[in-house]
């Protein structure tokens, strides 16, 4: 997938986000998770790019707007792990 298509599909959910306020997951939880797995493979294929970054981002603010999905925090757990970084994790996830 096209980088420019990522970046269309993070500034739609980032718009979706703003209609689901009161709830505590979101129907857009899914598009988000589907989202963070392409960029951790895009990561995977080029290691040294800002994938893995935007998928942690993109992961810490779906996570502060949907609190109860463990989704999100199994997907950060596995980003984390993968850069080697798996104390910074603890704390963010309530484990």
């Amino acid at each position: 997938m096209e980088r420019r298509w990522k970046i269309q599909l993070i500034k739609l959910w980032v718009y979706r986000s703003d209609y689901n306020l009161n709830v505590l997951c979101r129907s857009n939880d899914g598009f988000v998770i589907v989202m963070a797995h392409l960029l951790i493979d895009a990561w995977l294929e080029k290691p040294k790019s800002s994938w893995m970054q935007a998928a942690i981002l993109l992961l810490e603010h779906a996570l502060l707007l949907s609190p109860s999905n463990f989704h999100f925090k199994l997907l950060l757990l596995r980003c984390y792990h993968l850069i080697g970084k798996l104390q910074s994790c603890f704390y963010f996830v309530h484990i």
